[in-house]
């Protein structure tokens, strides 16, 4: 299943330190597709794969906690459109 991320950077030195690393040494169950930093708005989207939405969060807590505000979605297959 696919999943979205959207963050919001409360602690922007602290979140481009932590964010070096959330594409390696991911768990087994997470691939991590896509990554979006939109500088002017200091947000940042990213596209996952994984079991459950859950595992996400709990992944990009783990790594970012402390210098962003988060929000997840699933990707509804049937309307999502893209490779």
């Amino acid at each position: 299943m696919f999943f979205t991320s959207e963050h919001k950077m409360t602690n922007e030195e602290q979140f481009f330190i932590k964010s070096q690393y959330i594409g390696s040494n991911l768990p087994s169950d997470l691939q991590l597709h896509l990554a979006l930093v939109y500088v002017d708005d200091h947000t940042f989207q990213c596209v996952w794969e994984a079991e459950s939405i859950e595992s996400v969060a709990l992944y990009v807590e783990s790594q970012l906690a402390g210098c962003c505000h988060s929000h997840y979605f699933e990707v509804d297959p049937f309307t999502a459109v893209g490779a």
